[in-house]
């Protein structure tokens, strides 16, 4: 699918699994948008977030009950540019039966392919938001 924007590419590949009365995780780094989408617009449909330290991936654990549908995490995290342990991360994601969703627009294909197989990461995540509205350096290129 193709949306003018990243926040509408975020909403359109959460709201698919995540309705009233469930929630879904998210890393607490996260760019400014992001944030107000998940805890203003999404609060008002419903939805809960709840928010964990990237740097402490199992600290997941008990933020998932049984009205968890996913966990959301950018790369790297925004504003802080946070590298987490991305193979930790969904495992820990994936133990619990939930779908790892992944907003790649700062590091963009050219340097990470989460979803890919044949590449390193060997499709860690199993969606991503990639933000075709952006340019090679996440930034609106002026061409």
């Amino acid at each position: 699918m193709v949306f003018s924007s990243g926040q509408a590419a975020i909403t359109a590949a959460l709201l698919t699994i995540v309705h009233a009365g469930q929630n879904f995780i998210s890393a607490n780094s996260l760019y400014g948008g992001t944030w107000t989408l998940f805890t203003q617009t999404f609060a008002k449909l419903g939805i809960e977030v709840r928010f964990f330290d990237p740097s402490k991936p199992e600290s997941l654990n008990g933020l998932v009950d049984k009205n968890t549908r996913a966990v959301y995490l950018e790369t790297p995290g925004n504003p802080k540019n946070d590298v987490p342990d991305y193979r930790k991360f969904t495992e820990i994601v994936h133990r619990h039966k939930l779908p790892a969703i992944i907003d790649n627009t700062a590091l963009t294909p050219a340097l990470f392919r989460p979803i890919e197989p044949r590449f390193r990461h060997r499709g860690l995540f199993d969606d991503e938001v990639p933000r075709r509205t952006r340019g090679p350096s996440g930034r609106r290129d002026r061409r």
